[in-house]
């Protein structure tokens, strides 16, 4: 039997990407798909209209990303998983409940997970689509070992060995298969619906930026599974939001905030996995 597979799909101000989505969608046989209206002030109402078979859930104040996405516990279905989707992406399958339902199928514990993102213009899985936990000495002997891989990847021996070390330190560069990881970004995700209403969905005090891991890292920490696996993939059209000081000034205030909440993963024996 099939496990139902919910979508939510956050956007702001996207009617044209959100249309192209839900086309998509719309033949595909998910149990149920709302879109998550944050206070947009475009055609987007108007989008989902033409598409009775999706709901909407709607916000007065425009909340930004985090908030959008917990706009879903206001109508949380009751069982099975949900897949959130960000408005700006495009589902590369015509099964994609299909192919999910059968990956959870044979994974009992997963709680969460990550479907396969790629990049529209590199036609690559992207760099940050998942990767082990946050910790301040992994990613400097990340930061060491990654670009020196990078420009020498044309280089065999060099860049293979490269390679092989900047693994232990920075997980997407694994082998493209099923594997268990520490946390995938939220762009493109799913998640036991019971779990995410349990836990109140996302910190809403991360505004932008490492949301992801963190909700993946209280789930890990209950006890359950996170995984990624390539049987579902999306592309990301790279509609970019917020300036470069903009967005760099709420990744280093989402860091402060996940090394508060989760002081252990500063610790050395944390390393090089928790």
């Amino acid at each position: 039997m099939q496990i139902p597979i919910h979508v939510a799909i956050p956007s702001y101000n996207n009617a044209a990407g959100l249309k192209i989505l839900l086309e998509q969608l719309s033949k595909q046989n998910f149990a149920s798909i709302t879109v998550l209206d944050d206070a947009s002030t475009d055609e987007t109402q108007q989008t989902i209209g033409m598409f009775p078979e999706v709901g909407t859930v709607r916000s007065k104040i425009n909340l930004g990303t985090v908030g959008a996405n917990n706009l879903i516990l206001r109508a949380m279905p009751k069982n099975g998983f949900l897949l959130c989707i960000d408005s700006d992406m495009i589902m590369m399958q015509q099964d994609t409940p299909e192919k999910l339902s059968k990956f959870l199928e044979s994974h009992a514990h997963i709680a969460i997970g990550v479907g396969k993102i790629v990049g529209q213009k590199s036609q690559q899985r992207i760099r940050w689509n998942f990767n082990y936990d946050l910790n301040p000495l992994r990613s400097l002997l990340a930061f060491i070992t990654y670009h020196p891989a990078r420009f020498f990847r044309t280089v065999p021996l060099i860049g293979t060995s490269l390679r092989q070390l900047s693994c232990l330190f920075v997980q997407h560069l694994a082998v493209d298969i099923e594997q268990k990881v520490d946390w995938g970004i939220e762009g493109f995700f799913f998640v036991r619906c019971d779990l995410f209403k349990e836990l109140g969905g996302f910190d809403e005090r991360f505004k932008r930026f490492h949301e992801g891991p963190d909700l993946f890292l209280r789930l890990r920490k209950l006890g359950y599974e996170a995984w990624y696996t390539p049987a579902i993939a999306a592309l990301d059209t790279d509609q970019g939001t917020g300036t470069s000081l903009y967005r760099r000034y709420h990744w280093f205030r989402s860091t402060i905030i996940y090394f508060y909440k989760h002081p252990s993963r500063l610790l050395l024996y944390k390393y090089p996995r928790p």
